[in-house]
């Protein structure tokens, strides 16, 4: 059996209805939707996906704009099973991605909290695309990409904003390591 990711999204459109009289403001489920929406995200290995294997890093540290799986040449650049390191060619398939609130240093000391990570999928500096994915301390995404194709490595950039010099970010990830 193929190896499998899967995921679970759950979204609550919330609204604030204005204070009335007493001055007692609160937060509603918006009045059109009615509900929490969510639903599964799946991806499972075929033929032709290639090769992808696990890649996993607790804290990866983002100081900078540069490539969030750090491939080859960096201490982390190995998939789980020590079988290749990661290029920049690599086709990620499936991601998840986590800010921790820290630096990577000590996670007891939140003193990554307050930065927020940017990232892109195109290559560019997530601190100057307008598109950029946003995470702040705590939250975390999931995505998936085309089965033939997609998106290379070193074109998944991270980058952080804020007055610390690192955020630690955790990933776990399904790539075709191109072999």
């Amino acid at each position: 059996m193929a190896d499998k990711c899967r995921g679970a999204v759950s979204m609550t459109p919330v609204v604030l209805v204005a204070d009335d009289a007493d001055g007692t403001g609160m937060h509603v489920i918006h009045h059109d939707i009615k509900k929490t929406l969510g639903g599964k995200l799946e991806y499972a290995k075929t033929a032709e996906q290639g090769d992808a294997k696990w890649f996993y890093h607790p804290a990866n540290i983002v100081s900078a704009n540069a490539n969030l799986i750090p491939g080859a040449g960096h201490d982390d650049d190995k998939f789980t099973d020590d079988s290749a390191t990661v290029a920049a060619s690599d086709d990620i398939r499936f991601i998840f991605i986590k800010h921790l609130g820290h630096d990577g240093a000590d996670p007891q000391v939140a003193s990554g909290a307050n930065d927020k990570v940017f990232f892109t999928l195109d290559g560019g500096d997530p601190n100057t695309q307008p598109d950029a994915i946003e995470l702040e301390a705590g939250e975390s995404i999931v995505l998936k990409f085309k089965s033939v194709s997609g998106v290379a490595v070193d074109q998944l950039k991270a980058n952080k904003n804020g007055a610390n010099a690192n955020v630690a970010v955790q990933v776990a990830a399904m790539i075709d390591d191109g072999a």
